[in-house]
């Protein structure tokens, strides 16, 4: 559905964007992250076609930005990260100035507009004025006019920025749910979200990509070791047997409760250590009560990307 080629933005002297190549396929939902200044809404601009690459190339469904603008704007739904409303305006009035923008007849503005109300809960303010509407209500109409006309992508610049807790999950489930229809393109800065949200994450730092893929994956990369918690009962003392285990790098720390023993160890995350533990317990009659592997935060995925750590 997108595809980034060779892009690099510059304005002036600064190089926001710097030779960013990545796909993004029919149905995904994506998330930009990345420090701030790290070029997240700059490349937004680009793919709606608001801002043209200084170099490279940026293609949508086939279709160049650049060379077919209209045409690929009338595929996109965009929320600004600031969400520019007309504070003067009604709601149905914002709605049905939006529709008429984007070229829909009276019979079907009065069609969408009616649907996309419902589809982002926002009948209880209808007619009240833009100014009156606490920041979710706003941000749901935002959203609304994001998505009249069932666009193939959506894309959301920091959708939940400055809600309380409550109205992000509003928010956050919303967008999932309009995920399920389309292309989305969301940048956060709350990693929460994008991991409930996001099917995968682009992280972007100093203008260029620094990390493309699932959660899982991501959370694989930075993980030189694996850290494993056991719980194990035996009579002995098992040290020794533990570190003896192919693949076992060192015990990180311990704790031992009559012939409880519990243990975090660091094991080599090429190799599969689980089943070696596992047939260990067997022939050395442990009981073992737990084993689970410890992922690495996306915060700590984060920071090391994005800190050159």
């Amino acid at each position: 559905m997108i595809e980034i080629k060779g892009v690099s933005k510059y304005f002036a002297e600064i190089k926001a964007i710097n030779n960013v190549d990545f796909r993004i396929e029919n149905g995904e939902v994506v998330g930009f992250l990345g420090p701030n200044g790290a070029g997240k809404t700059t490349m937004m601009r680009m793919i709606t076609g608001f801002l043209e690459p200084t170099l490279g190339e940026i293609i949508v469904d086939g279709k160049s930005v650049i060379s077919d603008k209209v045409g690929i704007k009338q595929k996109l739904g965009y929320l600004a990260e600031n969400n520019p409303l007309y504070d003067d305006m009604i709601v149905f009035e914002y709605l049905k100035s939006m529709a008429e923008l984007k070229g829909f007849s009276s019979d079907k503005t009065k069609e969408i507009v009616g649907k996309v109300v419902k589809e982002v809960g926002i009948e209880s303010v209808y007619y009240r004025p833009i100014s009156e509407l606490s920041k979710g209500f706003r941000q749901r109409v935002g959203l609304a006019q994001a998505i009249l006309g069932k666009p193939e992508i959506l894309i959301l610049d920091e959708p939940t920025e400055g809600l309380d807790p409550n109205q992000r999950v509003d928010i956050r489930s919303l967008i999932t749910n309009l995920g399920k229809e389309r292309t989305v393109i969301v940048s956060t800065h709350v990693l929460s979200e994008a991991m409930v949200m996001c099917d995968r994450l682009i992280i972007l730092d100093k203008g260029g990509v620094v990390a493309d893929g699932s959660v899982d994956s991501l959370q694989a990369s930075v993980d030189k070791n694996q850290r494993i918690h056991l719980d194990i009962e035996a009579e002995e003392n098992i040290d020794n047997d533990i570190l003896g285990i192919d693949g076992v790098a060192e015990i990180a720390s311990k704790s031992n409760l009559n012939s409880r023993h519990q243990y975090v160890i660091l094991a080599d995350a090429a190799k599969a250590v689980t089943p070696l533990i596992f047939k260990a317990a067997k022939e050395r009659n442990w009981v073992l009560w737990n084993m689970h592997q410890e992922k690495a935060s996306l915060e700590n995925v984060f920071r090391k990307l994005t800190r050159n750590e």
